[in-house]
């Protein structure tokens, strides 16, 4: 009946080979070298009696094959547009991810409570995460389409960051950052990056991503 830990896991592969994952998007290992915990896309096969943690309410499954491959079948749907959204400043880093698929929906993900950020959570750390309405994400999964998506931001340290985009898989034909406080904006999807000056605090009002697949949809 505890929901501040709502939906986390500790899965694994409880094969004796190689088997690839399907049913879940992402995964949260520790690197034990820096000292965090790092969410990272599955995008390999897993070995034998490999586990981590996963944030996630629903079937997943494991299956072997002869052949290892660099992207493993899954059983529902098909992530065809993966991409990463980072902000580095004060010494500080995080990320949340955007995903694009054919029958998408949404699965929703608490802010402070997914993997990025439940070992660390205590108001000196600063998120980015997308949102909708009342729910939070730490990934965000949209339909394949031209959309206009909510940027949240969680300011640890007053300072100056920098928000750029990581091209994980995708073929968008812009992905435009809005500040509607300085109203600015930067072509993600040329390698531009924003930087700019915040007070410590929650802004969920200030930036937005507008995602365009056809050159013609303003």
């Amino acid at each position: 009946n505890i929901t501040t830990n709502q939906n986390w896991y500790y899965i694994g592969n409880a094969l004796f080979v190689d088997a690839g994952m399907s049913g879940v998007d992402m995964i949260s290992r520790y690197n034990k070298a820096d000292g965090k915990w790092e969410e990272e896309p599955v995008s390999d096969a897993v070995a034998p009696f490999d586990a981590f943690f996963v944030q996630y309410s629903g079937d997943y499954a494991m299956s072997a094959s002869l052949e290892r491959t660099n992207a493993p079948m899954r059983d529902r749907k098909v992530a065809i547009e993966k991409y990463c959204l980072n902000i580095v400043g004060e010494g500080v880093e995080d990320k949340t991810y955007l995903y694009f698929e054919d029958e998408a929906s949404a699965e929703g993900y608490v802010i402070g409570e997914d993997f990025l950020s439940f070992a660390t959570i205590g108001g000196a750390n600063t998120e980015i995460y997308t949102y909708e309405d009342d729910i939070d994400f730490s990934f965000n999964t949209r339909p394949l389409e031209n959309t206009f998506v909510k940027v949240g931001l969680y300011v640890g340290k007053a300072g100056r960051y920098t928000i750029s985009l990581d091209n994980i898989s995708g073929n968008a034909e812009s992905m435009i950052l809005y500040d509607t406080y300085e109203q600015d904006f930067a072509r993600l999807h040329l390698g531009e990056t924003y930087t700019f000056d915040s007070e410590r605090g929650s802004f969920d009002d200030r930036f937005a991503v507008a995602v365009t697949y056809a050159p013609s949809t303003t």
